[in-house]
């Protein structure tokens, strides 16, 4: 039986489902009530924060906590050696209308959670640094809550087993 026939016979998609749905619920409004941002901007911003873990992993694998003091270096850094990231390549990267990705970065721009650069380059700000450890393992707490109840179901070993 293919993959695609496993998913659709599973008698316990449901409630997997329903796990999932609530998951992603709490999530945006974690992301609307604590970082007072719609989904879009989050995402975005997501970009710009995975732009700089990308270039962090390049070279080690960090804890929570190292993590966030190499956030806190590169938000106080002038510019960051060769910065890539600009309201055209997010905006292309996310499928999104650029003047739709450049209202929402002037948004992150005024929360200070995006910084801006004269070249037009964009990098992580200094409130991102601030929020981001608390927010980090609110979010891995609640993933792992998701993941325990997939796992009591048995649709976690499902998805190991799925041929993909």
């Amino acid at each position: 039986m293919n993959s695609k026939n496993k998913i659709k016979e599973n008698e316990n998609f449901s409630s997997g489902f329903y796990d999932w749905a609530i998951f992603l619920i709490n999530f945006y409004q974690r992301i609307n009530k604590r970082l007072g941002l719609d989904f879009e901007s989050f995402i975005i911003l997501q970009v710009v924060v995975s732009y700089d873990v990308y270039l962090i992993n390049k070279n080690k694998k960090l804890s929570l906590e190292s993590l966030s003091f190499e956030f806190e270096k590169s938000s106080n850094a002038e510019f960051l050696n060769d910065p890539k990231l600009t309201v055209t390549s997010i905006s292309s990267s996310l499928n999104m209308p650029r003047e739709t990705v450049k209202r929402k970065v002037l948004l992150l721009q005024n929360k200070n959670f995006v910084t801006i650069n004269p070249n037009k380059t964009i990098q992580m700000g200094e409130n991102y640094t601030k929020i981001f450890p608390d927010f980090a393992s609110g979010t891995t707490l609640d993933l792992a809550r998701l993941i325990q109840r997939w796992d009591r179901k048995d649709i976690v070993r499902k998805f190991l087993d799925l041929k993909i």
